[in-house]
């Protein structure tokens, strides 16, 4: 049996659909409609070429190892990643979150180990980052303290809250009533801002009662942060490890700055207990809170561990620990 007939026996006997008789035209330097003796030879040249691009793309991957793809994309697309403590974390049937191309980006691989820590409001990331920076000695950037300086008093942040909002940020007054307008250089009747202290809980009353105004403060404050990651990871350069705690990591596009990611995780039962009880807030307050963020369930599809913090703090001490000792990736 020559080449061509052995070649058309493969393609016959294959479970790719056959190739089509006859070719559309594609212009003068496109492909010809084939016919005849013409169609043996373009099938010829096709599968040809088909198994010589396969062959060097077995090659390229088998001596420069995988594509630069973080292994997130696979977990975006379902698989649990295995649990801190040694259980798989419950599988949630979730599809393709959001940003999925841009959460499928390749994570840092540079020599430095950057450990990304976030979690869901009141799961405990404060608690694991405490740990990191004290018994383990470990830098840690805050987010959320970069965010505060980001509204201190006198800063650019501070004067664009303050020109939305105006007294309802201030110290002392009532923030924004359900329904209410914002607006608020009207109301405020101060001629200088530079000395003054943004009430953080009348401004989270105000954001988490209206998704417009959050995303508006989002925009403001997350370039800031980012700036702020940044040159602190340029300044801790020479440290092997150090930590990115950013409670919004992925809403906020930074999980490309880590190598890995944990979440801090608990039911959700838990977490809004903790988080009543911390903030004092009423059920359907503290419940709008965590509908801000994403649902544990989706991050729990994205991140390389999961760190339990279900049970009491020796339990949670030994769970960063196994992470710590643990692979690089899940």
């Amino acid at each position: 049996m020559g080449r061509q007939e052995s070649l058309e026996a493969w393609n016959a006997n294959s479970t790719r659909p056959a190739a089509p008789r006859h070719w559309p035209h594609r212009g003068a330097s496109g492909v010809k409609a084939a016919s005849g003796d013409g169609e043996g030879e373009f099938r010829l040249r096709s599968l040809v070429g088909k198994r010589i691009g396969i062959a060097a793309t077995l090659s390229r991957l088998l001596s420069d190892g995988p594509a630069p793809l973080r292994p997130g994309l696979v977990r975006v697309l379902g698989t649990q990643p295995p649990s801190s403590n040694g259980q798989a974390c419950p599988p949630e049937p979730l599809g393709p979150p959001t940003r999925l191309e841009e959460l499928s980006r390749p994570r840092w691989s540079g020599r430095q180990r950057r450990i990304g820590l976030t979690g869901g409001i009141a799961t405990g990331k404060s608690a694991v980052g405490r740990l990191l920076e004290e018994r383990h000695g470990l830098p840690v950037l805050d987010a959320d303290r970069f965010a505060r300086e980001a509204l201190a008093p006198g800063s650019p942040g501070a004067r664009a809250v303050l020109e939305r909002y105006g007294d309802q940020v201030r110290p002392g007054t009532e923030g924004l009533a359900a329904g209410e307008e914002t607006g608020g250089s009207s109301l405020s009747g101060h001629n200088s801002d530079a000395g003054v202290i943004i009430d953080r809980a009348a401004l989270g009353r105000i954001v988490f009662a209206h998704p417009h105004e959050r995303r508006w403060l989002e925009e403001l404050v997350h370039p800031l942060v980012r700036h702020r990651c940044l040159a602190e990871l340029q300044r801790l350069a020479a440290v092997p490890t150090l930590v990115l705690m950013v409670p919004l990591l992925f809403e906020a596009g930074l999980e490309s700055l880590c190598s890995e990611v944990w979440l801090v995780d608990c039911n959700e039962n838990q977490q809004l207990e903790r988080l009543i009880g911390r903030d004092r807030l009423s059920e359907a307050e503290a419940r709008a809170r965590i509908e801000a963020q994403w649902p544990l369930a989706r991050k729990r599809t994205l991140v390389d561990r999961c760190i339990d913090n279900s049970g009491d703090l020796q339990a949670l001490e030994q769970a960063v620990l196994r992470a710590l000792q643990g692979p690089r990736e899940a």
